[in-house]
């Protein structure tokens, strides 16, 4: 319940007290620690209530009207022993110590519960007239920046305590172990103060306690194994912001934890013993330590609402379950070393990409998404939808439909493709990419706001067989690592903004048949051996960069099928094109280079369809055979320094196929001199 914020009036009813189901409480105007607990039995409630509420009285009856005079003088002294502030003003001898200012008394008149709060005049130590409090069973020191000192060992003399509050204060030293001389102590808070040192293993022997929080301190060591061990009921467990180490107790398996919160500290080791579907755990925070676990193997609670895991070293997957938890309405496990699917369905679907990010391999493609800013390209990649029925994402058909954002488990993402959107902009995610273990072919097609270098992350898909990265604005060098690439097939750089020369590295992949490295700023040899290792059918474009040298001799024994080099300044013999390996040539285009050869001796394939060698300095006259091709659409040989009488089966091509040669005749240019 939170009517907090308003302008409500009168007090509270006593039935609050008896709603055994209640864990929120507020009424106040304003909040402003983030942690905190709410507890269901009845008495545990109220105290939280007078923490927060001015005013509160938890006694009434003719009580009020007595005091115990033990009492009344104790009160007296607590008071001279800070001066006399403004805040016991009410402290005076005209009314019974029962009608004071946050002082509540039971049906006999003594003194059961004190809470003094929210006053920076109060200062100095706890003094030592505490103790003679005997009755008292709540007592809470509360946003007092200026109570200091230490716990004082008057406190243990309180044996009927139940509630200690001690928050937000300047109060320092160690959480003392005569605090196990309570022994009717429930509820323990001494957060957000300056205390020191471990937390004494005597709290571990209360039994009646259920509820501690010792956050915001300068706590260290271990956690004692057996604290909390003998909460009877619902036990609430507060460490956070400490510098507690070593493992969590192994021996927490056992209690009926319903809140625990052990962030920021330096946890280690294994922290799946909290977890179990049918613990009654409501809200557990165990960020930033250095937890390492397998969480494949946890089932969350049914009722949790509250999941933080982020900033450890947690591995396995997220189990399935988690979609399934209608109550859970925060969920964050980044920042760790998760691996598989994201769950989809339930509450799932209201997750954004941050609660996975920075995991191993999780989310991956989340993660593109986040990279280029949720551009509008991917409006349909949302956590509630399948990530195979996203746009631009294809799945294999392995396994069911019901795919998450993916690298492992459940179908795997086989193909994803962006292309086609000036939206999307920035440098390629090499590292989310990279997560998609299972990528065979990667499209950038058409977005000319991608940038940046070809990022080595991409080096470790080991399964892509087609990478296209055309028409953007990529820049830098053709990368060695792509060599790494052993299942490479095919391989589009084409249309960007590439420099330096062609890796060596791209002639040592196995399968490598396709390469088109046209349109870039390239320069340098081309090497030798590049698709030497290509099988019947090879394809090669490296038209309009800057490239020079020979044409690799090597590249006689290359089954070509298709060759554009044109646009450079090679030079020298390019009829190694056409020896033995090349009787599967369909289309060449050399044009505009610097080559020099002679044409007469080449022998062209049957099925060639498309020849350009024009702008060069090739010499010789054209082949006969070169009237016979068949399938031949285009023929160009202008612009060189070719003589003799053309093949009869030319005379159907425009002349300007032909003009700008040294001596060349017959039809369709003019018949030649006899």
């Amino acid at each position: 319940m939170d009517v907090s914020h308003n302008a409500i009036t009168g007090g509270i009813p006593a039935q609050v007290a008896n709603l055994t189901n209640l864990y929120f409480f507020n009424i106040r105007s304003s909040m402003k620690t983030r942690t905190r607990m709410f507890l269901r039995t009845s008495l545990l409630v109220l105290l939280l209530l007078a923490a927060t509420t001015p005013h509160l009285a938890v006694a009434g009856g003719s009580g009020k009207d007595r005091c115990h005079p033990s009492d009344n003088a104790a009160l007296i002294a607590i008071k001279a022993a800070f001066g006399n502030p403004y805040y016991f003003a009410s402290w005076t001898p005209d009314y019974p110590c029962c009608r004071w200012y946050d002082v509540d008394c039971d049906a006999n008149g003594r003194v059961v519960g004190l809470s003094v709060f929210q006053d920076a005049n109060v200062t100095g130590p706890i003094p030592d007239a505490i103790a003679g409090l005997t009755h008292l069973q709540n007592l809470l020191w509360h946003h007092l920046p200026a109570l200091s000192g230490p716990i004082p060992r008057a406190i243990a003399k309180l044996s009927r305590l139940s509630q200690l509050t001690i928050s937000n204060t300047a109060v320092s030293g160690p959480v003392p172990s005569f605090l196990g001389a309570l022994t009717n102590l429930a509820f323990l808070d001494l957060s957000f103060n300056s205390l020191t040192g471990a937390i004494p293993a005597s709290l571990a022997a209360l039994p009646g306690l259920s509820a501690i929080n010792l956050s915001r301190n300068r706590l260290n060591g271990t956690v004692p194994p057996l604290l909390l061990s003998k909460a009877s009921g619902e036990a609430y467990l507060v460490l956070s912001h400490n510098n507690l180490s070593d493992s969590i107790p192994a021996e927490f398996a056992a209690v009926n934890f319903v809140h625990v919160d052990l962030s920021r500290n330096a946890f280690t080791g294994d922290a799946s013993g909290l977890f179990g579907r049918v613990r009654d755990l409501q809200y557990l925070d165990l960020s930033r330590n250095a937890l390492s676990f397998n969480l494949s193997g946890v089932e969350l609670p049914e009722n949790i609402y509250f999941t933080d895991m982020s900033h450890n070293a947690i591995y396995g997957g997220i189990p399935a379950q988690v979609a399934n938890l209608t109550n859970l309405h925060f969920f964050n496990v980044s920042y760790n070393r998760l691996c598989g699917a994201v769950p989809t369905g339930g509450n799932m679907a209201s997750m954004d990409a941050y609660s996975y990010q920075h995991n191993k391999c999780l989310a991956a493609l989340l993660a593109v998404k986040a990279a280029f800013g949720n551009a509008s390209y991917f409006q349909s990649w949302m956590a509630d939808i399948p990530c195979c029925h996203w746009f631009g994402v294809r799945c294999d058909a392995t396994s069911s439909s019901s795919s998450s954002p993916t690298t492992t488990g459940g179908r795997r993402v086989v193909s994803l493709a962006i292309m086609r959107d000036a939206n999307v902009s920035g440098p390629v995610p090499g590292a989310a990419i990279a997560r998609l273990t299972g990528l065979q072919e990667l499209l950038f097609l058409h977005v000319p706001g991608v940038s940046g270098a070809i990022p080595p992350a991409l080096a470790r898909l080991s399964a892509l067989t087609d990478l296209t990265i055309s028409r953007t604005g990529v820049s830098g060098p053709v990368p060695a690592f792509l060599g790494k690439l052993r299942a490479l097939r095919s391989l589009d750089l084409s249309f960007n903004a590439l420099t330096g020369a062609i890796p060596s590295s791209l002639a040592a992949l196995p399968r490598l048949s396709s390469i088109n490295l046209g349109r870039n700023r390239l320069t340098g040899a081309i090497p030798p051996l590049l698709l030497s290792k290509a099988g019947p059918e090879a394809f090669l474009t490296l038209s309009h960069n800057n490239l020079s040298g020979n044409v690799p001799p090597e590249f006689a024994a290359v089954s070509f099928m298709q060759v554009d080099l044109s646009r450079n300044a090679l030079t020298g013999d390019a009829s190694v094109l056409f020896g033995r390996g090349g009787v599967l040539l369909v289309s060449v285009n050399l044009s505009r280079n610097a080559l020099s050869f002679d044409m007469s001796r080449l022998e062209f394939p049957e099925r060639l369809a498309s020849l350009d060698v024009s702008h060069n300095a090739i010499h010789g006259g054209v082949p006969a055979g070169a009237g016979n091709l068949s399938q031949l659409m285009f023929f160009n040989v202008s612009y060189n320094q070719l003589c003799g009488e053309l093949p009869s089966g030319l005379a159907s091509f425009e002349v300007y196929s032909f003009r700008h040669n040294k001596c060349l005749c017959g039809a369709p240019l003019p018949a030649c001199q006899a």
